[in-house]
């Protein structure tokens, strides 16, 4: 990428050097700062009568956010085009509004004839608004800090030229990052195939099939190899593992960190300095949005009552593969707070091959989603670097560290 001729010492450590003909502004004298103010909270409603408000960035979407409350009589309006900026924690978040809302405290909007350009300025200097914010229970940032940040300014017609190749080259690298994760969840499929495959039909292709009794795995007259091998059994969990709940455990007893994890309804709550249970056994989340999920631990842990705790002499291995493949989740009523009893769990049937057979299947089952799990790691890794590469190239370009020319 080319650079400029000549460059000069902005004076500002975040900024750095800019090109010579580029100028150094408070935000305060380069655009209209809106900062929010909370309105009377008789006035707001989830009813969609009012004005759209937003209250921080808890409604930001990736570029434009999406009302959830509304509001009779905001105090401050910002337009279309505005820039949105959280000055709470997490703050420096940046949005764009795409209509007329009205907003809280926990934001400010930016005003300007450039919004593009000073759009991705402002995702430029979010470390630096962090760094300015201070607070014992959150961090925040105050008026003053915010309209005495200082920024870099090109030409206008350089800031047109600088927003229009990000547009162009953000839009290019967001649509790299939406197919490298399209491409996750197809590992994850990948994943759930090979495991509802493996405990369900075997590894051997060549075996012989009967009617499971399972509906619906179907049945081998139809020739599409439903059913399960012939020399398996069908059996329900109840006779199988031991079920039950959890112990209560009281909340002064859960630390940030301690000797043994705390297994909850949806996985590790915290640690504690006591423990229940000492054998390898299943935690499956009974209470929550997350009920039904499954995990096999070891060693010393406190299972809480708002999960299930299974044992069984079995290979537990090959019984976590089975278990995970009934999919729990959808035994959980549809009440606000989802619940599943360990009597719905006994009662639900999985296939049992021979104990030389269950180990064979368990490792055909770890070999393949290890590796699975390594391009998972490698387009995890990839993803992260489009990021940083589109953070860095905003940051170059609004800073002057790269040439932005007509034709791109």
């Amino acid at each position: 990428m080319q650079r400029y001729e000549k460059y000069k010492d902005s004076g500002i450590e975040w900024i750095g050097e800019i090109p010579e003909h580029w100028g150094i502004k408070k935000l305060k004298y380069a655009n209209v700062l809106i900062m929010g103010q909370s309105p009377d909270s008789t006035k707001c409603n989830q009813s969609q009568i009012g004005m759209p408000f937003l209250q921080g960035n808890a409604e930001f979407g990736l570029t434009f956010p999406e009302e959830k409350n509304w509001c009779t009589e905001p105090k401050k309006i910002v337009k279309e085009n505005d820039i949105l900026v959280s000055v709470r924690a997490p703050i420096g978040a940046v949005n764009i509004a795409d209509k007329k809302f009205g907003i809280g405290r926990g934001l400010c909007a930016i005003r300007s004839k450039c919004y593009k350009y000073h759009y991705y300025l402002s995702l430029s200097f979010r470390e630096e608004l962090e760094r300015l914010g201070t607070g014992s229970t959150f961090k925040a940032v105050s008026t003053e800090q915010v309209e005495n940040v200082f920024l870099p300014l090109p030409p206008p017609d350089e800031q047109t030229a600088i927003a229009d190749y990000l547009d162009r080259k953000t839009a290019e690298i967001d649509e790299l990052i939406v197919k490298k994760e399209q491409l996750l969840k197809l590992y994850e499929e990948e994943k759930t195939a090979i495991i509802n495959q493996a405990v369900t039909k075997g590894i051997n292709p060549d075996v012989k099939m009967k009617d499971s009794g399972i509906e619906w795995l179907g049945d081998p007259s139809t020739g599409l190899r439903a059913g399960i091998p012939e020399h398996w059994e069908v059996k329900k969990l109840k006779w199988i593992i031991k079920i039950g709940n959890g112990e209560g455990i009281k909340s002064e007893m859960i630390k940030d960190f301690g000797k043994y994890p705390v297994y909850g309804g949806n996985g590790i709550l915290g640690y504690t300095e006591e423990f229940n249970n000492n054998d390898n056994v299943f935690v499956i989340g009974r209470v929550g949005a997350k009920c039904g999920n499954i995990r096999l631990v070891d060693g010393p842990k406190w299972i809480s009552d708002n999960a299930l705790v299974a044992y069984s002499t079995g290979n537990l291995e090959y019984l976590f593969y089975s278990i995970q493949n009934l999919n729990l989740n959808n035994l959980s009523n549809k009440n606000a707070q989802p619940l599943i009893t360990s009597t719905m769990v006994k009662e639900q049937s999985i296939f049992l091959p021979p104990p030389k057979e269950q180990t064979a299947i368990v490792a055909h089952i770890e070999k393949e989603t290890a590796r699975i799990d390594a391009k998972v790691e490698k387009t995890k890794k990839l993803i992260e670097l489009l990021k940083e590469f589109r953070t860095a190239l905003i940051s170059e370009a609004v800073t002057g560290k790269i040439k932005i020319i007509e034709n791109g």
